[in-house]
Order: C-alpha cells, then structure tokens, then sequence
C-alpha cells in the first residue's frame, strides 16, 4: 500500500540529532587516499548489487529490546540519539528517553503549548558535556531546553523558520534553511545564533529555488563527522563541509538521467512517470564508507548503497541491508551513526520475533527472556 502525502512528509522527518558533544564549526583536516571531492558514481552502479557482510563494517552485534509500558508507548521511531548512559528518541509526537539498557525513563517535556510544551518534535539535538537537550516545537519558532534528569530549564525564540538545527561545543546553534520561496529566510542556507537566539551569522543559499515549490525540500540529508557540518545541496547533488561560515565540496553524487528533479509539482505530477526516478534521502558516513539511503519515485521504495572512501567503490546492497553474519539476524542499515563509529539500527519487534522462529540467531534465547513480544516497541540494534 502506498503512502498517503502526510506520510511521506512525516517520513521525511528523520531528523538529525546532535550526539556530539564536541561539534565544531571549525574543521580539522581530514586524509584520503582519493583527491576529495569525492565522486559517487550513482546511475553507473545502479545494477552494481553486491551481498556485504556485517562484518565489513563491525565485529559485535547487541540488541536493546525498549520497555513497552503505557508510559512509553512508541508508535515508531523517527530519530534517535545516544549519549554514555540515555537514548533519546523521537516519534515525532513526542520525544522519549530510555537508560542504555532499554529501561524507560521519562517523556521529556509535555505536549500543550505552554512552557516546556511541545505540539510536535521538529528536530532535537543533545549535548553530552552539559547533559542537556534541546527540542525544536513545531511550528512555533522555540527551542526549548531539558536537562537529562527532565526538568525543563529555558527557551528562546528565532525569528526565522527552520525545521532542523543543532548545537556546537561553542554553545552557539546552527538552524538549516529550507530552500524554496518561502520568504526572505530561505536567502540563507544556515544561520547562527548565540544561546539566546540572536543571530550572529547567516551563510547565504547560493542554490535557492524561486519559481516552483520545490520537491521534498523541507528536510535535506544533514549530518557531521569528525567535527564538520555535512549538507547536501539537493539541486547541484553536492554534500558541502561546512568550516566557520565557508563551504567547500566533500563529495558530488552522479544521479544522471535518473535523477528526480527537485521542481517537480507533485501534486499534479503523474506517480507512474517518475516511479524509477531516484533523489537521495539520507546519507551518514563513518572512516570507511558514506552510506546512501536513496528513494525511488514518490513511493516508500528504497535502495541502499555504500560508497568506499578509500577505493572510490559504489555498491547497492543486496537484500537492502548488510547480511547479517554476526549472529544470522535480521539484515542492518546504520539509520544513525554515534561517535563516529557506533552504529545503530532499529527493527520492529515482530519482525525480528518471525526471524527468530525461522532460523537460530545467536543469543536469540536473552531477546526472549526479556519478554518481547509482537507488540512490543522496537528493538534498537547496536553494531560496534
């Protein structure tokens, strides 16, 4: 069945949060064995469909059934962060907060609209070094700030409208722009505020659309790695490292002939003409491989790719996913990336209970004894 419009949008929700608690707006210099900017070759290695092991990219498996009670209920994970001890983690109604282990905490904050209230979670970012966590409310221009015991401590307001932001070591908060014409703020890629929201820098968006609405430009692929700022522009298909308020090009994606154009009207667009058409969803990356998450068309079709920093390699995944040769489990995809080098997946619990009956995963019997279920909440899968 395919998605309604509102799905699709509120699936483009997958915000990224900040789990660093040492980012920078200053880069340090990084090393490649191939001359950056990187080239993804993309629609010449659309049929290069390889089956990858797990274990090319990490050597244990652990899974963390989450607590399902009446309390902390989550009808689907969003997005997800970690710290030392927590996890956070949004369904974008409401954002939720569990120990390391799975225990449910708290909800953090409440919805309403009052102080340290929220309608919905539009982007949330945490900061490890002073155990805080920073909510964007939806629709109303705030950020509101928690600290990792719950309790609500200050919020400010922008002046500006952004649907993704995070916070720097430097404790100033960078906002990402949408692009399209949507007034005066999307003459601006990033902003920058200090703590209380005062604007102290603005980088300007030198691919801005203005004739047309454009496609799924609200939430763009938007992370970091080692201490820099990741974005790509969608119309130019470059990921651009951000140091201080320069850019320069970290990598340039070859969709082709393949591509989906960013202005497509798609209300009025006919689904089965652009049904193969491919635009990248998201991208995160760890020392050896950016790892691409591409749409197909309007649908919820997806193919996953992987490309070797070192080799300059493109290859889609067989399966959609890593094949899982650690413990035979269900297949992987790092849908968020911790310290660079932690990665992190999530199944729903009665997939990974059919995968249990059909073949032995190892370890499968300590998943059983903490009482999974099929309608259980997820179950985060840690890949180190």
């Amino acid at each position: 069945m395919k998605p309604s419009l509102l799905n699709l949008l509120l699936g483009l929700l997958i915000i990224t949060s900040c789990s660093n608690p040492n980012l920078k707006t200053n880069g340090k210099k990084e090393t490649a064995s191939v001359i950056l900017p990187y080239r993804v070759e993309i629609e010449a290695n659309l049929k290069n469909i390889k089956s990858v092991s797990l274990s090319a990219v990490g050597k244990e498996i652990e899974y963390i059934p989450l607590e399902t009670n009446a309390k902390s209920l989550i009808r689907r994970i969003v997005s997800i962060a970690f710290s030392k001890d927590y996890m956070f983690i949004s369904d974008f109604e409401r954002l939720t907060q569990f120990d390391r282990k799975g225990k449910f905490i708290r909800q953090v904050g409440a919805i309403g609209r009052g102080p340290g209230e929220y309608i919905y979670v539009s982007s949330y970012c945490i900061d490890e070094k002073s155990e805080k966590v920073y909510i964007m409310a939806w629709g109303i221009n705030s950020i509101l700030e928690f600290d990792f015991n719950g309790t609500f401590r200050r919020s400010f307001k922008t002046s500006f409208r952004s649907l993704q932001f995070f916070k720097t070591d430097s404790n100033n908060y960078v906002f990402v722009i949408t692009n399209g014409p949507f007034g005066d703020d999307s003459e601006y890629r990033l902003i920058i505020t200090d703590s209380t929201g005062a604007i102290k820098t603005k980088i300007r968006n030198y691919n801005r659309i203005f004739n047309k609405p454009p496609f799924v430009a609200t939430v763009i692929p938007m992370y970091y790695f080692k201490d820099t700022i990741r974005i790509l522009e969608s119309r130019v298909d470059t990921l651009n490292t951000f140091v201080n308020t320069r850019h320069k090009p970290y990598a340039i994606f070859n969709l082709g002939q393949s591509k989906m154009e960013t202005d497509l009207l798609f209300p009025s667009q006919n689904p089965e003409s652009i049904k193969d058409k491919i635009w990248i969803y998201t991208i995160s990356e760890n020392s050896e491989y950016l790892f691409m998450k591409l749409n197909l068309g309007l649908s919820d079709s997806t193919k996953l790719g992987v490309f070797n920093k070192q080799t300059s390699e493109v290859s889609f995944l067989d399966r959609n996913g890593f094949i899982n040769d650690l413990d035979n489990g269900v297949t992987f995809w790092p849908k968020y990336i911790y310290r660079d080098n932690v990665l992190v997946d999530y199944q729903d619990a009665f997939i990974l209970l059919e995968k249990i009956k059909k073949e032995h995963i190892t370890g499968s019997d300590d998943i059983l004894s903490k009482g999974l279920t099929e309608t259980s909440n997820p179950v985060v899968i840690v890949v180190k």
